[in-house]
């Protein structure tokens, strides 16, 4: 789960739950996908934020920035339906652009598309 007070996760279907923000430069949420163990996060100082970045994490595990080919910060929140993840691929969709990284969020590619982007989806 993504919230305003970091990232939640529960092993006994909702009846506990665990959270952290461990690696993350704050806690403020907005999006959250999970590929097998790996979770994927966006976060930010608030909703208004001008300093927005993606996180990845084995779960139960600090949190680790994904910085090669991305922006320093992106100019806002990175929000839920703009983050996916399917196999080793991951993929953000900001504006008009769409990062995509083939190696676990390591490295990421970024191409420019002509219309802005309201979601990102990759098929597995």
């Amino acid at each position: 789960m993504a919230a305003a007070v970091g990232f939640g996760w529960s092993e006994d279907r909702g009846n506990s739950w665990s959270w952290s923000t461990e690696g993350l430069h704050d806690h403020y949420l907005r999006a959250v996908c999970l590929d097998g163990g790996t979770a994927y996060v966006s976060a930010s100082d608030g909703p208004f934020t001008k300093r927005g970045a993606v996180y990845r994490a084995r779960l139960g595990s600090a949190f680790v920035r994904c910085e090669e080919g991305l922006p320093e910060w992106f100019p806002g929140n990175v929000d839920t339906g703009h983050l996916d993840a399917v196999g080793r691929h991951a993929a953000i969709g900001f504006g008009r652009e769409v990062h995509v990284s083939e190696d676990d969020g390591e490295s990421w590619k970024t191409s420019e598309l002509p219309d802005v982007i309201t979601a990102v989806r990759l098929g597995g």
